[in-house]
């Protein structure tokens, strides 16, 4: 018998704050979770970071501009989903005289040096009989299929560019 109530006794006191360690093992969970995120997003803006200085150096030794280019630009995005850093380029350039030109408009993927899409289209100004401005046919191509537009185009590389 005096086992027997020494045996509850210990029972009871080892429940005895049982309560206050679940709320302070919660509360240090929460607090783990709170450091984990904050540690993902610092990951995350290294390798933003990281993107963006390897899509400016890509970009500089990929497309030098000529004395044909109107306009050059990119935009880097990493896309954390795919964890992988692309780079969409626009480039218009002059052909011939007149004003005519071309845009062109690519996708790519900065680390492997692949090209997920491509769009060009012609734009020819003409000035006989009288000024207008005739648009070529649209090249547009993607790593899965052909477009035919350049809303396709947009629309393919959106994802990509969103994430």
């Amino acid at each position: 018998m005096k086992h027997l109530i020494m045996a509850g006794l210990f029972f009871a006191m080892a429940g005895c704050g049982t309560g206050e360690r679940v709320d302070r093992l919660e509360k240090q969970n929460e607090e783990l979770k709170r450091e984990i995120k904050k540690n993902q997003a610092a990951i995350e803006y290294d390798l933003a970071t990281k993107c963006s200085r390897d899509g400016k150096a890509w970009f500089r030794e990929n497309f030098p501009p000529d004395k044909d280019t109107a306009m050059l630009t990119y935009s880097d995005h990493y896309n954390r989903s795919q964890n992988k850093c692309f780079l969409f380029v626009e480039w218009h350039y002059n052909m011939g005289k007149h004003g005519s030109w071309t845009n062109h408009m690519s996708l790519w993927d900065v680390n492997e040096n692949v090209q997920y899409a491509d769009f060009s289209q012609g734009h020819i100004v003409m000035t006989v009989p009288e000024y207008h401005v005739e648009h070529q046919r649209v090249q547009c191509h993607t790593n899965t299929k052909n477009c035919a537009s350049e809303d396709d185009f947009n629309a393919f590389v959106k994802p990509f560019l969103n994430d």
